[in-house]
């Protein structure tokens, strides 16, 4: 099926925590919505390609699956510990959509796509070609214990899942307000070098716009504790006019002290 969108395409998704849990299971919900924080809608158990959970105390990866829909959220549930922390992640279908030329120009604005994406839709544009775009979404969550893992654990929680696409904090520290903390963004498994990543408080509505350096990786202080929100979007232009735009939208969800 292939939906137009009413407004601006680049609404992201992304997991967190339920408010209530149980010693041995893993209650996340996962929730789209044009602004974290704010969630408008979750979607279908059947969009779910793949998803996983590692904790501190069990290194081996146990099934994040779908359990319920609701209005504003998918809920999924994994069977793990989450005592000392534990990451999550999953993979979304590819989706096609479509966008009138006003849309695009605000998406743009919401994703910064390297002027030579832009200038190739101008052509497009131009030859009179609509657009057209199949994305996919990945999502990784990770959340701290009540308790502080051993460095070892956090640095194993942070490695990558093998998505296409993904954000993973790096280190072997708890993040803590003020201080600088690394990230790091990967397609299909290798450093993305100049991507627009924007780091987002559940506080303030103002995000912080940085860009990859050679080896996929922005350093950044949070300024505030609580919940932020990493997303960027990587767009491909197609190889002519008969084939989609394609994009990889990804979250990272980190809780900071």
């Amino acid at each position: 099926m292939l939906a137009i969108l009413p407004c601006a395409q680049a609404h992201d998704s992304w997991i967190a925590p339920a408010a209530e849990q149980d010693r041995g299971l893993l209650r996340l919900e996962l929730g789209v919505g044009p602004r974290y924080p704010l969630r408008e809608s979750g979607p279908a158990a059947s969009s779910v390609a793949r998803g996983g959970c590692r904790s501190a105390e069990q290194a081996r990866e146990q099934a994040l699956v779908p359990r319920r829909e609701h209005p504003a959220f998918l809920e999924l549930r994994a069977r793990i510990d989450a005592t000392k922390g534990v990451a999550c992640w999953v993979a979304l279908k590819p989706y096609p959509v479509e966008m009138t030329p006003d849309l695009v120009k605000t998406y743009f604005s919401e994703i910064r796509p390297p002027a030579a994406l832009v200038e190739h839709w101008s052509r497009q544009q131009a030859r009179g070609v609509a657009w057209r775009e199949t994305y996919s979404k990945y999502l990784r969550m990770e959340l701290p214990g009540a308790s502080d893992a051993g460095a070892d654990s956090l640095a194993a929680l942070r490695q990558p899942q093998g998505l296409a696409m993904e954000l993973v904090p790096l280190g072997a520290d708890p993040i803590r307000a003020g201080q600088p903390v690394g990230f790091q963004v990967l397609l299909d498994g290798k450093p993305l070098a100049g991507q627009w990543i924007e780091l987002v408080s559940a506080r303030h509505t103002l995000g912080v716009w940085r860009q990859s350096d050679a080896e996929g990786k922005i350093r950044q202080a949070l300024p505030f504790a609580g919940p932020w929100l990493l997303r960027s979007v990587h767009l491909e232009a197609p190889a002519d006019d008969s084939q989609p735009w394609r994009s990889r939208f990804v979250t990272l969800l980190v809780h900071v002290r």
